[in-house]
């Protein structure tokens, strides 16, 4: 049975492909929530949509006005840095209130001016925006012709903000997951909030997008050269031989040491919410199977028609088990981690 094997980014992928092209083609993911896998299976319908951006009639534009939703350590290594690189600038900023005086000051040394709207903290995780807060963003909107929209906020926060975004009718930029129920890995109704997000959303989007409206997922490794050679060289060999992808290994590891009291501290790709991981740098890997499957071209009597998941999830408490006050104190020379650790 011969054999592709690639190396890219710390991640690691066997490609087997059977001489005889036995009809066996078999995928396994290894995640914390089935309905995770169900939501990136299914992403990919809502992220194929081509439309030009409406502008609103008062506002003549030779550029994207952009509203950036959320202005945290992921916003500012990625999305401010492509700002710059092509000269281009957010119109307007939305961040929590608790943040005012951190995105006052950041946009003060980038000599930068948007207009910018504060949510008040209590409504950081609720489904639906304010009333207030749907007046700001209106006026903010036609104020500033917004035409397009990145949402980069914590994950909790996206399904306020999506529904509002579709009911409005903005281009769309947003980064996974796509939706975030606290504690999916341990609460059976939680974890079934996923694909009830997803299916509550596409319903949304299916009007808006035959009127022009894209919404799209920030999945950017589907870019990455090495990935699409991959892609390309599955499509080639299964197209030519007919022969089905009957194994995959991925395998992934970010080099992310979490110290104990960021358990508790950390907002951003956050453990305390009971998801982690998976919704993390993990999501685009198994973004990344299934699209690299989606490329493969076979005869429909060797598609793949049933799938297993064998699911394994470890908490803070399992990993601080494992290493704990008397090993970081033996490592980093500290016994600040010895109250959080007994």
């Amino acid at each position: 049975m011969p054999g592709f094997l690639g190396t890219l980014c710390n991640t690691y992928w066997l490609f087997s492909l059977p001489f005889l092209g036995l009809n066996c083609s078999c995928i396994v993911f290894t995640g914390k929530s089935r309905a995770m896998v169900l939501q990136l299976a299914t992403v990919q319908h809502g992220m194929k949509a081509r439309a030009t951006a409406p502008v609103p009639a008062l506002h003549v534009q030779t550029q994207p006005q952009i509203l950036l939703v959320g202005l945290g350590p992921h916003a500012r290594r990625i999305y401010m840095h492509y700002f710059a690189k092509h000269k281009l600038a957010p119109a307007a900023v939305v961040e929590l209130a608790e943040k005012q005086s951190a995105v006052t000051s950041y946009l003060a040394e980038k000599c930068l001016t948007p207009d910018v709207h504060f949510v008040d903290n209590a409504q950081r995780d609720a489904d639906t925006l304010s009333p207030q807060d749907i007046r700001a963003l209106d006026r903010l909107i036609l104020r500033r012709g917004i035409t397009h929209v990145i949402l980069s906020t914590e994950p909790k926060a996206h399904m306020a903000y999506l529904r509002y975004f579709i009911s409005r009718g903005i281009h769309t930029l947003t980064d996974k997951p796509i939706t975030a129920p606290v504690s999916p890995i341990t609460d059976a109704t939680q974890a079934a909030r996923i694909e009830h997000d997803y299916d509550t959303l596409m319903a949304m989007y299916a009007p808006a997008k035959a009127k022009g409206m894209r919404l799209s997922v920030q999945c950017q490794r589907r870019f990455h050269p090495g990935y699409v050679y991959i892609r390309q060289l599955l499509a080639t060999l299964t197209a030519t031989h007919n022969i089905p992808v009957t194994h995959m290994d991925v395998y992934h590891c970010d080099g992310m040491w979490n110290m104990p009291d960021e358990y508790l501290s950390r907002e951003n790709h956050p453990y305390k919410y009971g998801y982690g991981k998976l919704y993390h740098s993990g999501y685009h890997f198994v973004d990344l199977a299934a699209w690299l499957l989606q490329g493969c071209q076979l005869t429909a009597s060797k598609q793949p028609d049933s799938a297993t998941l064998f699911s394994d999830a470890k908490r803070p408490l399992d990993c601080m088990a494992g290493l704990n006050g008397d090993d970081y104190a033996n490592l980093l020379g500290t016994d600040r981690f010895s109250s959080l650790t007994d």
